[in-house]
């Protein structure tokens, strides 16, 4: 196992320290306060993250204007990496947001984020069956210009869409369900030349 490397959490380099393994440490310190001497000793210690519903670890960590909640996979970027680039993303290169390894981060965009879960076979959206609707998600029932995209969308809601739209410029009454039904048994139907006698 490669040896653990501690740097200062950004902007709070007197308090506390991450390592390049995703753990969060706090220093040793003296607080002033009221008392005999007006200081008391901190001990640092390891502290324990938090995990949230998606899976990310965070850490509350005090500061002078009270707890402050962070993302552990960001604290190690920040030291180890540099500050967050406009309008970037913490990324896990293995898609698993518990493993906060120096060598598992990057800063990257949330397109090249949704790309990784899509390479490693975890895109939710792809592994989808059925739209909101209810209608199989599988050609050919597909928008050609999403499966180009590695993404899957409904081809029966896309024509509804568009069919509403018109019925809503023409100032007619339509019945969406109707509408969504009738596009879908197109789509799915088989075609004549797949027909057998």
């Amino acid at each position: 196992m490669d040896e653990e490397e501690w740097r200062p959490v950004v902007g709070l380099e007197d308090r506390y320290e991450v390592s390049d393994h995703g753990r969060v440490r706090s220093m040793d310190r003296v607080i002033p306060v009221k008392g005999k001497d007006g200081t008391r000793r901190y001990k640092g210690r390891l502290r324990s993250p938090g995990i949230m519903k998606s899976g990310h670890r965070n850490i509350t960590l005090g500061t002078l204007d009270g707890p402050v909640s962070r993302l552990i996979h960001h604290l190690v970027l920040e030291a180890f990496i540099g500050p967050r680039p406009k309008r970037f993303w913490g990324c896990h290169k293995d898609d698993d947001p518990s493993n906060n390894h120096i060598s598992n981060l990057r800063w990257d965009t949330p397109r090249s984020n949704i790309l990784d879960t899509v390479r490693l076979g975890n895109n939710r959206c792809r592994q989808r069956g059925v739209c909101p609707a209810g209608h199989l998600l599988q050609a050919p029932n597909l928008v050609a210009s999403f499966v180009r995209k590695g993404h899957r969308a409904c081809l029966a809601c896309a024509r509804t869409r568009a069919t509403i739209q018109a019925q809503q410029k023409a100032g007619r009454l339509y019945d969406v369900a109707m509408i969504q039904s009738e596009h879908y048994a197109r789509i799915m139907a088989p075609s004549t030349r797949d027909r057998t006698p």
